[in-house]
């Protein structure tokens, strides 16, 4: 089946198209010459059409504190995809976990410093599914000392002590 019949521009052709179908999809080019130029075609090419794969990526909480558990979620949607995801934490990967059958993952894990983070989370695409990645921003507070306080009461009168 012909895509598309074009003419060329400086030796060169191109085409742009949508194929209605998933899947491999094999590809070549055929001059039709010239007066001057013999006819050709070029070896094959072959093409895969996968499906468009989205992943979002939350965290609770968020902001969180230094030392606390952070609870990392992430959700592939495409054809069935399958294999891992990537956590990472600017230039670090902190895990590669696997992808639930339910297109779901999570991560658990904590940091030891203040400051704000650039989570990302990619998936490597598979077979049927294309790559794609998310990014969320991630603010690390201090940890808000508890203080304990005592409290005592008599009928009448009330005291407090901060200890």
């Amino acid at each position: 089946n012909s895509i598309a019949v074009v003419q060329k521009l400086a030796g060169h052709a191109s085409v742009n198209t949508i194929f209605a179908n998933l899947g491999n999809h094999n590809l070549t080019a055929t001059y039709a010459g010239n007066t001057n130029n013999i006819a050709s075609t070029s070896s094959v090419v072959t093409l895969s059409v996968l499906t468009q794969s989205a992943i979002t990526l939350s965290a609770t909480p968020n902001p969180a504190g230094v030392g606390r558990q952070i609870t990392l979620s992430a959700s592939v949607t495409g054809s069935n995809p399958t294999g891992t995801v990537g956590f990472i934490d600017g230039n670090a990967t902190l895990q590669t976990v696997p992808i639930s059958d339910s297109g779901l993952t999570t991560y658990s894990t904590s940091f030891a410093n203040a400051g704000s983070h650039a989570l990302m989370v990619i998936y490597d695409g598979d077979a049927g599914n294309t790559m794609s990645f998310a990014e969320l921003p991630m603010t690390v507070n201090l940890a808000v000392p508890t203080v304990p306080l005592n409290v005592r009461a008599i009928v009448g009168k009330a005291s407090a002590t901060v200890v």
